[in-house]
């Protein structure tokens, strides 16, 4: 980082004389130079005491604007997790990939991977996922991405279901690993669009049907797993919509999926319409304000993009995006430039003849499973993988996984314990089980104070 020194000290110069100077505000406290990865960040640290009650101001995006402008365009970030605090890349700015394969090591119980920003990896939490609009010509990756979320739903366990007026995204072949037969026509789509109805009556009943330490009921479908066997949870649901506007243009459609997508996160079901060429009154406001994550991949006009992001800025900026899979999302209220994963063919010819998932196996899931077929007849639980020097929040992750992908579950002929699945045995024993370098017995980093994901970038 030495090589950034005497940039970095003019930058906290200029920064300093623009904000008392210009700005009328208080200048940064402490300044110091970071690196994330081949990234260096020069970060300014505010003192929130001394900024006499006008932090907004010190928040907007005009303010974070006119340090960039100063500082020759570099981008200047916010970041206020732990503290009030701009971040200024120092180095190059960072660049998406033409090209991202899909990852053989991104599994991760409840997490959706999707592809990567600037600023790091897209992979929401299911938890966090709101119901998603997808706007994209053809050939722009939309059907890619549908794919993406459909396989991380089978990766995790979870179920779906998928509607295409054209079955060229979803055809028949589909039809054997989702709830009902992909729908190409209206009454079809009313069908699970029904289905979904009944389903959130079902887990509401569930829901009231435990209750927490408050003497309440579950509200969310967390929540209730939480409080339940892993053999009673209930899986998140997708529906999973291909050329949409064609479904929404029926008037009973339309009102059907703008009443049951306001009350689904909750339930753990998850709309996501995409269409090619949205219009206004091609999406409802009613429909609209039920859809709070939005993606952009290249439209041809302006109007596609700008009613799918809800911003005519961004909508312009993706007629110019050339490259499938290049998108804007919006996500937790930001805008973020991204790559979406490409799924190779491979991938889903697997998912769709075998029905299960065979993820990658880690060489630390290898060592595991072996240890507990030595040691334990295969019996495998969170305190069995605590004895064996594992944290508590480590020893869930991997017991979630490994349920996810089938390769533990309870044995009712031994006490209902849990042991490891036949399907994990045969993974283990084949000498041509593809494998990942993972080690689960390392403790996690904490990682640096650098901004990461909660940083805002400054529109310059």
């Amino acid at each position: 980082m030495s090589d950034y020194y005497s940039a970095a000290v003019t930058a906290a110069e200029t920064m300093c004389a623009v904000m008392a100077n210009d700005l009328h505000l208080q200048a940064p406290s402490q300044f110091y130079l970071d690196a994330n990865g081949e990234r260096v960040w020069l970060i300014a640290i505010l003192n929130p005491v001394a900024l006499g009650g006008q932090i907004g101001t010190y928040t907007r995006a005009q303010t974070l604007h006119q340090i960039s402008t100063a500082l020759g365009g570099k981008p200047v970030l916010l970041s206020n997790h732990t503290g009030l605090r701009y971040g200024v890349l120092m180095s190059e700015r960072p660049k998406l990939a033409k090209e991202i394969a899909y990852p053989d090591d991104s599994f991760e119980p409840g997490i959706v991977p999707l592809g990567k920003t600037l600023y790091g990896d897209l992979h929401p939490r299911a938890s966090k996922l709101m119901n998603v609009l997808i706007g994209g010509e053809q050939g722009s990756g939309k059907s890619t991405l549908l794919h993406l979320f459909a396989y991380a739903a089978w990766l995790n366990g979870w179920q779906f279901y998928t509607a295409d007026p054209r079955a060229l995204t979803f055809d028949e072949s589909w039809n054997g690993i989702q709830l009902a037969p992909v729908a190409d026509k209206a009454d079809g789509v009313m069908s699970i669009l029904d289905e979904l109805d009944r389903e959130m009556e079902r887990r509401a009943a569930l829901f009231r049907a435990v209750r927490v330490n408050s003497g309440l009921p579950a509200t969310s479908i967390d929540a209730y797993n939480a409080m339940v066997d892993i053999a009673d949870r209930l899986p998140r649901i997708f529906f999973l919509v291909d050329e949409a506007n064609t479904f929404l243009a029926n008037d009973k459609i339309e009102k059907r999926v703008e009443d049951l997508s306001r009350q689904p996160r909750k339930f753990g079901i998850h709309f996501v319409l995409a269409g090619h060429n949205w219009r206004d009154k091609g999406v409802p406001r009613g429909i609209s304000a039920n859809f709070h994550t939005r993606v952009s991949l290249h439209v041809a006009d302006n109007t596609s993009g700008s009613v799918v992001l809800n911003n005519p800025k961004w909508g312009k900026a993706m007629m110019k995006v050339k490259h499938p899979g290049r998108a804007v999302v919006f996500m937790d209220g930001r805008f973020s430039k991204t790559q979406f994963y490409r799924l190779d063919d491979e991938r889903i010819i697997q998912m769709l003849v075998s029905g299960k998932p065979a993820p990658a196996l880690t060489d630390a899931d290898r060592e595991l499973a072996q240890r507990a077929m030595r040691e334990t007849e295969g019996k495998i639980s969170r305190g069995v993988l605590t004895e064996w020097g594992m944290s508590q929040g480590e020893a869930n992750r991997i017991m979630d996984k490994w349920a996810a992908r089938g390769w533990a579950e309870k044995d009712a002929q031994r006490a209902n314990a849990t042991y490891i699945t036949q399907d994990l045995r045969d993974l283990v024993n084949s000498p041509t089980t593809p494998t990942t370098t993972n080690n689960y017995l390392t403790a996690p980093t904490t990682g640096s104070t650098t901004p990461t994901t909660d940083i805002m970038e400054s529109e310059s």
